[in-house]
């Protein structure tokens, strides 16, 4: 649904609060905050890029995050392909993260702790896979520049989405990661990112979003006056 809602918005088709109204409807299951996402979606829109989701339907990670892979059967799969294996640097990732959960205290051995792996394997493999197909020829026979706003989770020290990658035969992968301005400099360590970049404490100055339509005023006695049309930020009039 939100995936068909952003086509239509970056085609010009569908209107920012119709959008902002999807994106909330869908906020519990697919994790949205409408404030943070729609620059980017109006920052498309304008520039006319294309867009392209990359996420599988939650309910697939959720399944394979309690019965595994293996139990779900290939018409279930919505068509992910087998993710590449993980390295032993990202299972010591991932064990860490998965004992930050209360209740979840098992070790590497552990039938949960491999469901939670698959699950998150299956997940980047799929973004991995959505990334790769977008790699078409472009006009002069290149493959176009292709970007993915992941989650720092699934890129941090070449894991996740670019290890998914590299075992698609991507092998040009760069990753630039945000970090907070309150984060231990210590945690900055080699390998973590191609690059890296922060914003100052202070919160930006709201600005107000680009509008798209048209304007017309009459002048006195009701007389036809001007219509005025603005078009990716200029503003054209012309006399009735």
């Amino acid at each position: 649904m939100l995936a068909a809602c952003r086509d239509r918005h970056a085609s010009g088709c569908r209107g920012r609060a119709r959008l902002v109204g999807t994106a909330r409807c869908l906020c519990r299951s697919e994790r949205l905050v409408a404030s943070v996402r729609l620059p980017l979606f109006e920052f498309a829109r304008i520039n006319r890029i294309p867009m392209v989701a990359l996420n599988v339907d939650a309910s697939l990670t959720r399944a394979i995050d309690e019965r595994g892979r293996e139990a779900l059967p290939d018409h279930q799969r919505q068509g992910v392909g087998r993710p590449a294996l993980a390295s032993e640097a990202y299972l010591d990732f991932l064990i860490t993260v998965y004992r930050q959960h209360a209740q979840l205290k098992g070790g590497r051995a552990d039938s949960g702790f491999q469901y939670f792996v698959e699950a998150q394997q299956n997940w980047e493999h799929a973004m991995a896979e959505a990334l790769v197909a977008q790699r078409v020829t472009g006009p002069q026979g290149q493959p176009p520049l292709v970007v993915g706003i992941i989650g720092s989770g699934h890129l941090r020290f070449g894991f996740g989405v670019p290890h998914q990658l590299r075992g698609l035969g991507v092998d040009r992968v760069t990753t630039l990661l945000p970090l907070s301005p309150g984060e231990d400099c210590r945690e900055i360590r080699p390998g973590l990112a191609d690059a890296v970049f922060t914003f100052p404490k202070e919160p930006a100055t709201p600005v107000a979003p680009p509008r798209l339509g048209s304007k017309h005023d009459r002048s006195r006695n009701d007389t036809p006056g001007r219509a005025g049309c603005l078009f990716r930020g200029r503003y054209r009039s012309r006399r009735h």
